[in-house]
C-alpha cells in the first residue's frame, strides 16, 4: 500500500492481500510465489516499458485513495451512524 501511495508500479506475489490490491497488468504484475523467473521477467518488463509504468503509477494513485485515513474515517462514520440511528447511543 505504501508503494502504491508513492505511485510505484507493483511486482508482488499472487497471495491473499496482494490479490485484493493489485490487478495484474493494470497497476502491477502478480507473480506466483517462489517463481524467480517470473519475478525476473516482471522486472525486465517494467524496465523495458516506461509508458506502462506510468499508467500503473496513475492507476495506483487513484486506487489507493479509497484506503486513505480521510476516506476510511468517513466510511466508518457513515457505518456507525447508519446502525446507531434510533439507539440510545446517539
Amino acid at each position: 500500500m505504501e508503494a502504491m501511495a508513492a505511485g510505484m508500479p507493483i511486482i508482488a506475489s499472487r497471495i491473499r492481500g496482494n490479490i485484493d490490491l493489485i490487478e495484474s497488468g493494470v497497476n502491477g504484475i502478480l507473480v506466483e510465489p517462489n517463481d524467480c523467473d517470473g519475478y525476473a521477467l516482471a522486472i525486465e518488463f517494467m524496465i523495458k516499458h516506461p509508458n506502462v509504468r506510468g499508467e500503473m503509477k496513475h492507476s495506483n494513485q487513484i486506487k489507493i485513495q479509497k484506503y486513505s485515513r480521510k476516506y476510511v474515517k468517513e466510511r466508518m462514520t457513515d457505518i456507525y451512524r447508519r446502525y446507531m440511528v434510533g439507539s440510545s447511543l446517539m
